[in-house]
């Protein structure tokens, strides 16, 4: 009988120096890249966790769920519908927060105007200016989850303007992420939130933004979220009081987050994390699945549609995409844009055969949004351009594919030494400058690999312009031209480094 009184009144003792303890689960995805359905993953397998997660922690009242970008871009489902489909999944599960990622731009400001418009949930962006996102986005908002203020910041890369090279990209302005904060963290202390959660479309690693040093500069975030560099991070500590996560992508797992406040000291006693695998076993999420069921019966009609053609020539055309696609993606590039000149930078997705030779297919040789763009150069630029293309691809053991023009290149140095048009006149010098079709996410600058050419696109002098057209459609007519008849392809098109 003593013994149980001194451990009722030990137990009194340890819960009077804790205080009341208050917990909240923070629900985490990123990068999923419109994964609806795949192999094992996806959002329809997904959601049950995702809602089974979010009842045992008691429901929305003590759960902020977050994306952290990159959710639009990357499937046939998401692509045809430019993201929207994805607003309805993240409105289905509830979603408090979504971060816009970098691809979330590829569709234009328009298309994200409008997904933002759609989405129930709140859009942070604080490092973005932009006229015409204006009213549609915030920097940062209080959220109450089980009687507790949580300031949640939002941030996209901050190397936005490397990935995309849109008419309207010069009139985004994009900031870095330790500036955005000297901004607006002012204006987050004075309304005393419990809990501050950065998050960012942002690896741990980089560059640019040294995350540890950002803890410390910034002692009062108490948690950061990430993505964009595809890494799974359950959790880790930042700096001295900081915990950081990432939740992969393309849906194969999301984090869960529990974080308990003791309610009279007023701190965080505890953080925990975990990443959850989503399961092959998993039976789709029946809501979800009828939420966005019209939207994939219509992608379904329009990506099986097969090309149309003579069969052996299907078969010819299918097995050169299987070999080498960027010669035929470079002279659907030159064609669409009616120039002589046409580079295009490779692709390292391979085209999957079995599906056919249709739109799916020429989907996952391009899956990007990438446009048809032009610029006007001369010779010894155009071979700057062209040295830095091989030198940096070499690193992934591709290279640049050129229609119209043929190259004598040294292997070891990228140098290029010779240019010869299609007409066999050699081209060199200054003088004579000639219209060359690129595709837009080089000339963004490659998210940072070809700094020459985002300097070319820049300057008015060499007359950049972007077509609009996405080079997979520009590929697929120029595929359903080649199928229609029995010419031999263009030699121009088979053109090789001698």
């Amino acid at each position: 009988m003593r013994g149980t009184v001194l451990i009722i009144l030990l137990l009194l003792l340890i819960t009077g120096l804790q205080g009341a303890v208050k917990e909240i689960t923070v629900i985490h995805t990123t990068d999923t890249h419109g994964r609806i359905y795949g192999s094992g993953n996806g959002w329809l397998k997904a959601a049950p966790a995702i809602r089974q997660e979010i009842a045992a922690a008691g429901g929305a009242a003590n759960c902020l769920v977050i994306d952290c970008g990159d959710i639009m871009q990357g499937t046939p489902e998401s692509a045809f519908s430019g993201g929207a489909i994805m607003i309805k999944i993240l409105n289905e599960l509830a979603y408090d927060v979504w971060i816009p990622g970098n691809h979330d731009f590829d569709f234009g400001s328009d298309a994200l105007k409008t997904n933002i418009s759609n989405f129930r949930g709140t859009v942070l962006t604080a490092n973005v200016e932009s006229t015409k996102l204006a009213g549609v986005i915030r920097p940062w908002r209080i959220f109450e989850k089980n009687n507790l203020k949580i300031a949640v910041i939002g941030m996209t890369s901050p190397n936005l303007l490397s990935y995309l090279w849109l008419p309207e990209s010069g009139r985004l302005k994009v900031y870095g992420i330790e500036s955005s904060l000297g901004r607006i963290i002012a204006a987050v202390r004075q309304t005393k939130p419990d809990i501050i959660v950065l998050i960012i479309h942002h690896g741990q690693y980089s560059k640019d933004t040294a995350l540890y040093d950002l803890t410390l500069k910034y002692p009062e975030i108490d948690l950061i979220l990430g993505g964009h560099t595809h890494q799974e991070v359950s959790g880790v500590k930042i700096g001295r009081n900081c915990w950081f996560a990432q939740a992969g992508h393309a849906a194969g797992c999301f984090g869960k987050i529990n974080i308990a406040w003791d309610d009279d000291a007023k701190k965080i006693i505890r953080i925990s994390s975990v990443l959850i695998p989503v399961q092959t076993a998993t039976p789709d999420d029946n809501a979800l699945h009828q939420a966005i069921d019209d939207d994939l019966r219509a992608v379904s009609g329009f990506y099986s549609m097969p090309i149309p053609g003579n069969p052996e020539r299907i078969k010819e055309i299918t097995g050169r995409l299987t070999g080498d696609p960027g010669t035929i993606i470079a002279g659907a590039m030159a064609e669409s844009s009616g120039v002589g000149i046409a580079l295009y930078s490779h692709s390292r997705w391979p085209i999957k055969p079995e599906l056919g030779l249709n739109a799916k297919t020429i989907f996952y040789l391009m899956p990007y949004e990438d446009t048809v763009c032009t610029l006007t150069l001369n010779a010894d630029e155009f071979k700057a351009v062209l040295h830095e293309q091989s030198a940096q691809l070499k690193k992934y053991k591709s290279s640049p594919s050129l229609y119209g023009v043929t190259t004598e290149t040294d292997p070891q140095t990228c140098e290029v030494k010779k240019l010869i048009l299609a007409d066999g006149t050699p081209w060199q010098g200054t003088d004579k400058k000639i219209r060359i079709a690129f595709s837009s996410f080089p000339l963004a600058g490659g998210g940072g690999v070809f700094p020459l050419l985002r300097e070319y696109a820049a300057d008015s002098k060499k007359l950049p312009e972007n077509t609009g057209v996405l080079v997979r459609a520009c590929v697929r007519k120029y595929i359903e031209k080649m199928a229609a008849t029995e010419d031999k392809i263009d030699k121009n098109i088979t053109a090789k480094k001698r």
